[in-house]
């Protein structure tokens, strides 16, 4: 058990994570809530597309704006605009990269298309 002090009282830190209900409750409605604004919403195509490749496009997401943001702060200072230009430029590759794997590598997302017989 690891023992953090803080000020007169001693914390065990197990503990500490275990009791904190609110954030749990929280955490429990805000779940429930967006699964109720899911249902609500209505057929979109690019939704659809982001959802069928959600496992690429969360792959992507850590190296596309790294790389972005090398070669934008190379161009640009450090501003909101650069950020927006980073983010959406990753997110354009990400998908489209993704879409490619999809169409022409489909092996790996499904190994069992290496087994279908067509």
């Amino acid at each position: 058990i690891i023992i953090h002090e803080v000020g007169p009282n001693l914390k065990f830190a197990p503990f500490n994570r275990l009791l904190n209900i609110n954030g749990a409750i929280v955490a429990g409605l805000a779940s429930v809530l967006l699964v109720l604004i899911c249902k609500r919403m209505a057929y979109s195509q690019i939704l659809n597309e982001i959802g069928e490749n959600s496992l690429l496009l969360y792959f992507l997401s850590g190296a596309m704006p790294t790389v972005y943001s090398i070669f934008v702060g190379k161009i640009c200072s450090p501003s909101v605009s650069s950020l927006i230009l980073v983010l959406g430029l990753s997110f354009l590759t990400a998908f489209y990269l993704s879409k490619f794997v999809k169409n022409f590598f489909p092996f790996m997302l499904d190994l069992r298309v290496l087994w279908q017989k067509d």
